[in-house]
């Protein structure tokens, strides 16, 4: 029977899922609409669009949102993030679900207002965009609070198919509403079902464990740090750090930049796919349908980075295997995506795996380590302003995206659209060389515990990144001795921080300063 504490998390993971795949629902009715306001003359004659986007310049305008709405989005981040470690982040998430729902729904209502006008749109997708910026520090953060380190590579893996879960479910919403209803109804309908999560979430989202649970009672059920639970328990007592401060935290400006480029490649597929898949003949009506086979593979993806993060302690390495892996995913994808169902299917699910995966990592994990960096010296309210930084940088990225993918694949062709795309790819892993560098050579600390001593004493066996780990207890912990290992009883850890036997297994974790990439190892 599942636990107080279990049930708690379960209840944060599903609100925190749910509240993110909002977001992304509603980031769907502007692609499967763009068909549809910008009709193809030679595929659609009779087919009159909606000024000002059914013009010459109509594939522009349709860029032009994209990046009004994640430039918005982008800047507003890095102040959301900053206001997110000051506020109650159940008050903080409920107004943003709610704000970005009703500017949706106006965006849509432009259609019975009969507005032709451009800076009305923009202006909704702008507003639209300030809002939904709220969304991502709060989730990290609240994911961060109620979720052990060592688990949450794998956790937030599954946890980051919220992204593709509501973009799936945004494409089939706005698709059924533009087909059956017409294109102001893709926008409404979405918007009024994240209305009603937005009072979900301020009436049951619990922000920290120390709400409900006694220090002892959140070790104990919620497997947290003693010293994470005090941290949570005296939030107002630490001072609120500055974006300067958090730009120089090791790591954070690196991995910013990365997923500027990552970010780009994800969201060009995002919001230019159903365009795409139109392009090569699906249809308007089936083409936001299929590109819910490239959410999928995100899904796929998300996880494999996590879990693999995890039982590596090497976020950085994983990421920049994937970003590589991406550029002859792309190109395979470009050269058969005309080739029948059976190969366009494959491509793009290839393709959501190995795009998503370093994205999603980056934003979620990595995000969430660099935010108690053994740097910020314990204080916990640097979480969403490291958060908002990191995947505010990253949304610049994707705001660009949106006009040159537009002029890109107007002037030159979709051909021309994914190279460029594979060389983004290349950019991004090169932004983190030196992270994957120093991974690498970082050396691996396991602790163990001496069953002969009495009492039991921890202590810690200090090996290189490549050596394999195989311990052997010997007679005396004192003399414990190998060519391959070298012994620290230096460490001056209790004998209550044990974390494992030294044999059958024991816990090992890179040294990244804090100690908190921990994975079992038989």
């Amino acid at each position: 029977m599942a636990t107080k504490g279990q049930l708690y998390q379960a209840a944060i993971f599903f609100l925190t899922f749910l509240s993110y795949a909002s977001y992304t629902l509603l980031r769907q009715c502007v692609p499967i609409v763009k068909s549809t306001l910008h009709p193809d003359p030679e595929k659609d004659p009779d087919e009159p669009g909606w000024a000002p986007f059914n013009g010459s310049n109509g594939g522009l305008y349709l860029g032009a949102l994209d990046t009004t709405f994640l430039t918005a989005y982008a800047i507003s981040l890095f102040f959301s993030g900053a206001i997110g470690d000051r506020v109650n982040l159940r008050y903080f998430m409920g107004l943003g679900l709610l704000g970005a729902s009703a500017f949706v729904v106006l965006f849509g209502m432009g259609y019975f207002w009969a507005i032709h006008n451009f800076y009305y749109f923009a202006m909704c997708m702008v507003v639209a965009g300030v809002f939904q910026s709220t969304g991502w520090p709060s989730n990290v953060t609240l994911m961060s609070r109620w979720f052990p380190k060592s688990t949450r590579g794998t956790i937030m893996g599954f946890w980051n198919a919220h992204s593709s879960i509501g973009n799936i479910l945004g494409k089939v919403v706005a698709a059924a509403a533009l087909h059956q209803l017409g294109w102001a109804w893709a926008f409404i309908i979405p918007g009024i079902f994240v209305g009603v999560v937005a009072f979900i979430e301020y009436f049951f989202l619990v922000p920290t464990p120390t709400d409900v649970f006694s220090p002892s009672e959140a070790s104990e059920q919620l497997g947290l740090d003693p010293q994470e639970i005090k941290q949570h328990e005296n939030l107002d007592s630490y001072p609120s750090i500055s974006l300067w401060q958090a730009l120089l935290v090791p790591g954070v400006v690196a991995y910013s930049i990365c997923l500027f480029f990552s970010k780009l490649v994800a969201y060009s597929f995002v919001f230019w796919l159903p365009f795409y898949l139109d392009h090569i003949g699906y249809g308007k009506d089936s083409a936001g349908n299929w590109s819910v086979i490239y959410d999928v593979g995100g899904v796929v993806g998300g996880i494999i980075a996590g879990y693999a993060s995890d039982r590596l302690g090497k976020r950085g390495i994983v990421s920049f295997v994937m970003l590589l892996l991406t550029v002859p995913g792309l190109w395979l994808y470009s050269a058969i995506a005309s080739s029948g169902d059976v190969a366009n299917g494959f491509g793009m699910f290839l393709v959501g795996v190995l795009v998503n995966g370093p994205y999603t990592l980056i934003s979620s994990a990595v995000s969430a380590d660099l935010g108690s960096h053994a740097s910020l010296k314990g204080n916990p309210k640097a979480m969403a302003t490291v958060t908002g930084i990191i995947d505010g940088t990253g949304s610049i990225g994707s705001a660009v995206q949106g006009v040159m993918i537009g002029w890109v694949s107007d002037s030159l062709g979709w051909t021309w659209v994914f190279y460029m795309l594979m060389i983004m790819c290349v950019i991004s892993a090169l932004m983190i060389v030196r992270v994957v560098i120093a991974e690498h050579r970082r050396p691996v600390y396991v602790e163990v515990v001496s069953s002969i001593q009495s009492p039991p004493a921890l202590h810690t066996v200090i090996l290189q990144s490549d050596t394999a780990i195989t311990p052997m207890p010997t007679p005396d912990a004192s003399s414990y001795d190998n060519s391959a290992l070298s012994f620290d009883n230096s460490a001056g850890a209790s004998p209550n921080s044990a974390v494992g036997f030294i044999s059958p297994s024991h816990r090992v974790f890179d040294d990244d300063d804090d100690h908190d990439h921990l994975h079992n190892v038989q």
